[in-house]
Parts: C-alpha cells; sequence; structure tokens
C-alpha cells in the first residue's frame, strides 16, 4: 500500500550523492587537481544529501498519517522507516565527505587560482568565485553542525545524526510500537499519531530547502562562468 525503503527519498539521495562522490573522485584521479569540475560534483552531493534529509522527512510524515488513518496494519514498515532515519547515519555521512571535498577545493583554489579554473578569467571573476565558495561552503557546514547540535546523545534520544524534526518522529515511533507501554489504546495512538503529523507538517521549517536552491545556484554559475560542463546524472 505504501512507498517501500527500496525508493523512499533517503535512498534516493544516497545513490546520487554516492554518484557525484565518485564522479570527483574520478575526476580528480584523472587531472591530479582540484578544479571547478571536481568542486561542482562535492557541490552536487551536497545538494543531494540536504534534499534527501528534507524530502525523506515529509514522506515519513505522509506515510505515518496514511498509516493512522487507513494501514495500522502496516505499521511496523513506517516504524522501521522512521528507525532508519533516526538511526542510520546514512546521509550526515556523504554530506560530511562533500563538504571536506568543498573545503579542499577552496584551499586550493586560493593558493592557485590559475590551475583551479583551468581557464583564462578576469582576476574579478577568480575572486568573486573564491567568495562564492567560502560563503556556501560555511553555509553549507551551518547546516551540518546544526543535524549534530539536534541529535545530540541523551537517555531518551538515542538516535544518530542524520535526522530532522527528532522529538517529533520519536513520538510518533514509539506510539508505532506495540512493544511499548504507552498506556493507551489503538485508537488513542492513531489519533496521537494524526495530531503529531499535523503539527510536524503545519511547523515544518524546511530550512533545508533554501540550501539546496542556492547550492544549484552556485553550481550553475560556476558553471557558465568557467564552460564547465555538467557530468550525467545517474539513471533513475
Amino acid at each position: 500500500m505504501f512507498e517501500t525503503l527500496l525508493t523512499t527519498a533517503l535512498v534516493r539521495a544516497l545513490n546520487m550523492a554516492t554518484h557525484h562522490l565518485e564522479e570527483a573522485r574520478r575526476e580528480l584521479a584523472r587531472t591530479k587537481t582540484y578544479n571547478i569540475a571536481v568542486c561542482t560534483q562535492f557541490l552536487e552531493a551536497a545538494r543531494a544529501a540536504v534534499l534527501g534529509l528534507e524530502d525523506e522527512l515529509d514522506e515519513i510524515l505522509i506515510e505515518a498519517g496514511q498509516v493512522a488513518r487507513y494501514g495500522w496494519e502496516e505499521r511496523s514498515g513506517l516504524h522501521r522507516r522512521i528507525s532508519e532515519y533516526l538511526n542510520r547515519d546514512r546521509l550526515r555521512t556523504p554530506l560530511a565527505e562533500s563538504l571536506e571535498g568543498v573545503g579542499a577545493c577552496y584551499k586550493f583554489a586560493a593558493q592557485d587560482a590559475d590551475g583551479f579554473f583551468q581557464r583564462r578569467a578576469t582576476q574579478a571573476q577568480k575572486n568573486e568565485a573564491l567568495e562564492t565558495l567560502l560563503r556556501h561552503f560555511s553555509e553549507l557546514s551551518g547546516f551540518l553542525k546544526s543535524l549534530s547540535a539536534t541529535m545530540e546523545y541523551d537517555r531518551v534520544n538515542f538516535a544518530g545524526k542524520s535526522g530532522i524534526d527528532v522529538a517529533e518522529l520519536l513520538g510518533i515511533e514509539g506510539l508505532l510500537d506495540d512493544f511499548k507501554d504507552v498506556g493507551k489504546d489503538v485508537e488513542t495512538r492513531k489519533r496521537e499519531i494524526r495530531t503529531k503529523v499535523e503539527a510536524a507538517q503545519e511547523n515544518r521549517q524546511r530550512h533545508g530547502l533554501p540550501l539546496v536552491a542556492n547550492t544549484k545556484r552556485v553550481i550553475q554559475e560556476l558553471c557558465v562562468t568557467f564552460r564547465v560542463t555538467t557530468m550525467a546524472e545517474p539513471p533513475k
């Protein structure tokens, strides 16, 4: 009835991020140096990871509402999906790796702009590109740090580091668990899940989406300015 784990936003994002990281490594091995083509692939990987974190949460909330209304017998699959999102550090890992790559690109470009940009360009264009990279690197790093702050360990929240709106998801997860004595009958649990889902959807901030859009803009600007051909997307 509901989407399976094989086609979740998290899995799609992980595949996309992994693809772009592999492309970055391949280009780096080919040219033996950091350059715009390598950098844009690291940025694409970061964009995929951030978008996946946001999209997976939206899909989980939609599925939770559906389970509470029409498919209570399928709650075990939803429980597993929430646990996968919270307790496996999957998307934060490629996000961290991509940011390491962007940071390395910026460091190399600051030391050898001609080698990094690999074409004739005005000094003003190079300076602007470096400023843009540094600013965007800071924004992406801030998002990564915010995940760590959200996911700090305590006795209630034992989750990993790849999640948004953790408290809300932990609440839904607990109400789905038949092995937890929450002192509530099934209809009460369903009703509370629906309430939590509606509140979470209404209050969602989606801080990552402007970052995703800005990352795409930065990539396009770099490609146009320095005539970089975007590498092929992975098969869907």
